[in-house]
């Protein structure tokens, strides 16, 4: 006993879109050990080889972009590190001498 759009106010009226994934072909050369290595770890997680290659991209792209966010985040905190040092230095010393 499913629920249907019919039984659904029109207002709350839900339409289901499957997306399909687009897949673009390439050709790829790899080392013989590598191509091994790759389709023996592939069968053990019972996937496909090209699976299998994808997921080692995108989790390489992901990989990539963490390391590329990281690095723009110490040059930020590189930036601003002189001045949150002068920064602390006003607070010191207003700390010591209040009527400062």
């Amino acid at each position: 006993m499913g629920i249907s759009n019919s039984n659904i106010p029109k207002r709350y009226s839900v339409s289901m879109i499957t997306m399909a994934k687009s897949y673009e072909a390439i050709s790829l050369k790899l080392p013989e050990e590598l191509l091994r290595e790759s389709d023996r770890l592939a069968e053990g997680l019972k996937t496909s080889r090209a699976a299998y290659i994808r997921s080692a991209i995108e989790e390489r792209n992901r990989r990539i972009i963490r390391q590329a966010r990281r690095e723009r985040m110490q040059e930020a905190s590189r930036k601003v590190r002189g001045e949150s040092m002068k920064v602390n230095e006003e607070f010191a010393a207003i700390e010591l001498d209040p009527d400062a």
